[in-house]
């Protein structure tokens, strides 16, 4: 850990982070496409700040990449899947 952060940064992106995570996902099995950044604001209840924060901190940390150029060129990485697993596994 950073010791610049205190410890609910962690969990506050461990907890908003994945549920953002895992609502994209589980958008691009059912529909073949990512879902809008306002239809994720509506699904997560977040603000679209914090949604762009989401994502931000969700591609600096490898679990989504973006696909510039295109509108909703989002994907979910193996590494992103396998948290949403890790996540799952814990509860």
């Amino acid at each position: 850990m950073n010791e610049y952060y205190p410890p609910f940064y962690y969990q506050s992106f461990e907890t908003t982070g994945l549920d953002v995570l895992a609502y994209l996902a589980s958008h691009i099995e059912e529909k073949g496409y990512a879902p809008s950044q306002r239809e994720m604001m509506r699904a997560c209840y977040l603000a679209h700040s914090s949604i762009r924060y989401q994502l931000s901190k969700l591609q600096e940390h490898g679990f989504i990449i973006y696909q510039h150029g295109v509108a909703r060129g989002l994907h979910v990485t193996d590494k992103g899947m396998a948290a949403l697993q890790a996540r799952d596994a814990r509860r």
